[in-house]
């Protein structure tokens, strides 16, 4: 399945986007959830991220994720790529579990107490660290 196909599947599993013959049309009201979000996008990228033709960068990745009730794992890279969805608590740390490939889970251990701007600088730092 490509990146389309679960973007597509996301919009029709929603209950709260619409459809593409109703209203505003999914594609114009996914624009305007990311726009509330402070993110600016175009129309036009958004039905270039439909239809296959793009694919969204990981800061419009994760708003997307949010609204169409989907992991940006799911979103980008499809079933074989999973996250646990619910965190264990071990003491006052969250561990949250992250299959990036089949060889290879990665366990991180965030405070329980992570504020959310908290948790945009860490990833902001994940994104910007050398792989080199």
């Amino acid at each position: 399945m490509t990146f389309a196909q679960r973007f597509q599947a996301a919009c029709d599993a929603s209950e709260s986007i619409p459809s593409m013959h109703h209203g505003k049309g999914r594609l114009q009201y996914i624009a305007g959830e990311l726009r509330k979000r402070n993110l600016s996008v175009s129309l036009q990228s958004v039905s270039r991220w439909h239809s296959g033709a793009a694919t969204p960068r990981d800061k419009y990745l994760i708003e997307l994720s949010k609204i169409l009730n989907a992991t940006p794992e799911w979103l980008r890279f499809g079933a074989n790529t999973t996250s646990s969805q619910t965190p264990v608590q071990v003491g006052g740390l969250l561990e949250h579990r992250f299959r990036l490939r089949p060889d290879l889970e990665i366990t991180l251990s965030l405070p329980a107490n992570l504020t959310e701007k908290e948790a945009e600088r860490l990833a902001r730092f994940i994104l910007t660290t050398s792989l080199a």
